[in-house]
């Protein structure tokens, strides 16, 4: 009997029975091994995706942080690229779910209209770099002037020596024509060529300083208007176009569209409502300010969204209240009060004038958008001005014959004839012209100063909105006076009224007009004035203020909210 075969068959097995373990445990440890690389795959990759999405969510925060810094009041008067440099080097983190970001600002090439955001994402241990360059919207070439058109031209129909001294910055895309007896001083500029006038009737001739530039190669110099040609010529920089429907949108949100008769009308109703203001006794409503009943506003206009205050300023040789009168600098006196009512301007006025204010909101981030359609004339009486606090967009002309006031925003860099920290607007700190029935301002609190033994009114200065003081879809005209015509005829325009003081931007698409030509009724502005054509004329000033570039509604350009765009991205 052979026992061995059963054996052997037997070990065989056994043998066969271990290899296949080994080979099984082989092969399981191998799955094991891929599963668990699989998965530090998996988890690498996730967070690997991860950290760069938590990049790119830097980016965006950052970019809403920048956006939103440099659109508050406070940084308006900052340029994008003055806050890159001042950003840079700094950083803005946070955090994204598990994650979080770093982003610093880079600007590798200062004043080329682009910066870099270097965002890196973190997650799971791993970092992720990513590089957005941005771009900042074109700004608007016209606002960085003081007085920007196709074509200028100033006319001196008085013949006064020196009845127009500007110290602005002017610049034509053709070219600027200058009257005799008239000054500048500041850059003048034009495409084609300035035109400086010699003397001539009494007149000395026009000055210019510094030398005036111009493209054409036959400059016209007379020794006190030096003008050059300069190369590369100056530029033609596109005339801004305003966004109309904009500013409409925004004053059919707040109610305050109507059409250009209605606003005339209510303006003449107040008038006729503030003269029947009584003055004396123990229901004195003089020399304050009185709210306009609803029964005198057009049917369609409500005075909860356009809110209207008069005041009778009443005044007695015996009981020293203050008069009225408007702040009107100008290069030789920057200090100028013009009385309104009076006969030059500066002597005692009438006894008795009125005043119609047109309400905005002076809270820093509120617009006042008056929209009218229609043309528009203000013309009340010169007595009688007319404040709007806010913004007058006009689809149509605005002609102003009367005295008026129209205060767009706050002027946070004074222009060099205002003191810094002083009121554009605001009574003279005097004792005949400040006391203690005014009533008009708050002076319970005393300011620093002189004010004849009596309360200082309080400085400030104005923000109502962050559109143009007026923009007009047509002529933008401020006449009135006798003038002198070419032969020297005395002529007279349709009304005399005055003073007229502006701030803000004034934008036009055909003509703006600033001409008052009696010295008591003088025009003033500050901000800046852009027209197809700028044609002024005599007792006007005009100055810049930087704040111009902050204004909203004109196109191609940084308006209020900063827009910024990525034009690449990168990962380091």
């Amino acid at each position: 009997m052979n026992c061995k075969t059963g054996t052997s068959d037997q070990g065989s097995a056994l043998l066969m029975a271990v290899l296949l373990l080994l080979v099984g445990g082989i092969v399981m440890g191998a799955m094991m091994t891929m599963t668990v690389s699989n998965t530090n795959q998996t988890a690498f990759a996730e967070s690997y995706e991860s950290a760069y999405q938590i990049a790119e969510a830097g980016i965006n925060r950052t970019l809403y942080q920048i956006e939103a810094a440099m659109s508050a009041p406070q940084a308006g008067a900052m340029s994008i690229s003055e806050y890159v440099s001042a950003a840079e080097g700094s950083g803005f983190q946070g955090t994204v779910g598990k994650g979080k970001y770093s982003v610093a600002v880079v600007d590798p090439f200062p004043n080329d209209g682009l910066f870099d955001l270097e965002s890196t994402g973190t997650f799971g241990g791993i970092d992720r770099t990513i590089t957005a360059t941005l771009r900042t919207t074109e700004a608007v070439k016209a606002l960085d002037y003081s007085l920007f058109g196709n074509y200028i031209h100033f006319d001196n129909h008085n013949r006064v020596n020196f009845g127009v001294r500007l110290v602005s910055s002017v610049y034509s895309n053709s070219s600027i024509k200058i009257d005799p007896g008239i000054i500048i001083e500041g850059p003048v500029q034009a495409v084609q060529f300035v035109e400086p006038s010699s003397s001539y009737g009494g007149l000395v001739a026009t000055k210019i300083e510094p030398a005036a530039q111009q493209g054409d190669p036959d400059p016209t110099n007379i020794s006190s208007a030096p003008v050059e040609q300069v190369q590369p010529a100056p530029t033609v920089w596109p005339f801004p176009s305003f966004n109309f429907d904009e500013a409409l949108s925004v004053a059919q949100a707040q109610k305050r569209v109507m059409a250009a008769q209605e606003f005339e009308s209510l303006a003449q109703a107040a008038y006729d409502y503030a003269k029947t203001l009584q003055c004396g006794g123990s229901d004195d409503q003089c020399n304050q300010l009185v709210s306009l009943p609803q029964t005198y506003y057009p049917s369609s206009v409500n005075k909860d969204f356009v809110p209207v205050n008069v005041i009778k300023h009443y005044t007695t040789t015996s009981n020293g209240v203050p008069r009225r009168f408007i702040r009107v600098p100008n290069a030789d006196m920057p200090d100028t009060l013009i009385e309104v009512g009076s006969h030059d301007g500066v002597s005692e006025g009438l006894d008795t004038t009125y005043e119609v204010i047109f309400e905005g909101d002076p809270l820093p981030d509120n617009d006042t958008v008056f929209y009218l359609d229609g043309d528009l004339e203000l013309s009340l009486p010169g007595e009688c001005p007319v404040r709007i606090e806010g913004s007058l967009i006009v689809d149509g002309s605005v002609t102003i014959l009367g005295s008026a006031e129209i205060l767009a925003w706050e002027n946070r860099n004074s222009p060099w004839f205002v003191p810094l920290g002083e009121s554009l607007y605001q009574f003279a700190l005097t004792l005949d012209q400040v006391g203690p029935g005014d009533g008009f301002y708050d002076t319970s609190t005393p300011t620093s100063g002189d004010c004849g033994g009596l309360p200082c009114p309080p400085l400030f200065d104005v923000r109502y909105s962050r559109y143009p003081a007026i923009a007009a879809n047509d002529t933008f005209r401020v006449v009135g006076g006798a003038y002198r015509d070419d032969s020297g005829s005395l002529t007279f325009a349709q009304a005399a009224g005055g003073p007229v003081h502006i701030e803000g931007v004034v934008y036009s698409v055909a003509e703006s007009h600033l001409h008052r030509s009696e010295f008591e009724a003088a025009a003033y502005a500050v901000g800046s004035e852009i027209a197809d054509i700028v044609h002024n004329c005599q007792f006007f000033s005009f100055a810049y203020d930087p704040e111009a570039k902050d204004t909203f509604g004109f196109e191609n350009r940084v308006t209020g909210r900063v827009q910024l765009t990525v034009v690449r991205y990168s990962e380091q």
